[in-house]
């Protein structure tokens, strides 16, 4: 009976899961995935409004912890034009928040992003769209302010999608 208990007491537990879609670049349109079409005007103005929204200091986008659930949390973060941007948590053990300029950064490479960077970013995909695991800088100091340290979060394990918004087909 004591194990029994016991294991009733780790099911929770056992039941969240990590959600691993792995951290490369995975561009839609090619083998196994269907182009979403996205307008680039659409997408390069999604990453500038992720960074406006940090214009009046850090801003963070946090997913709580959620043990219990089975399966990983997919929320809907904005629709801009033709694109629609998605957030994952891909480990629902653990709140993760991370920097709106890091998912900016993720999307489009960064501001003053080389050719190469933004091949290795979102954008990288061209109207494909695609999914990127946040790329976080962990030297970002907005990871050491209190409104971070306020979140409880991990800066880790939120998977950015970029598909077609569906009010623009």
């Amino acid at each position: 009976m004591k194990l029994y208990t016991a294991l009733l007491a780790i099911l929770p537990l056992v039941s969240a899961q990590i959600c691993d879609e792995g951290s490369q670049l995975v561009c839609y349109g090619k083998p196994g995935g269907e182009s979403q079409n996205i307008n680039l005007d659409d997408l390069e103005y999604a990453a500038w409004e992720f960074r406006r929204l940090s214009e009046d200091g850090p801003a963070f986008w946090t997913m709580p912890a959620n043990i219990t659930k089975r399966g990983c949390d997919e929320w809907m973060m904005f629709e801009i034009g033709t694109v629609l941007a998605l957030a994952k948590h891909t480990n629902n053990r653990i709140t993760s928040s991370v920097s709106f300029d890091d998912i900016a950064d993720t999307i489009d490479g960064g501001p003053e992003a080389t050719p190469e960077q933004r091949e290795k970013a979102i954008m990288g995909c061209g109207e494909n769209g695609g999914q990127l695991l946040v790329q976080v800088k962990p030297d970002n100091p907005a990871y050491q302010t209190e409104k971070y340290k306020a979140t409880g979060g991990t800066p880790k394990d939120i998977l950015i999608k970029i598909v077609r918004a569906p009010g623009s087909l």
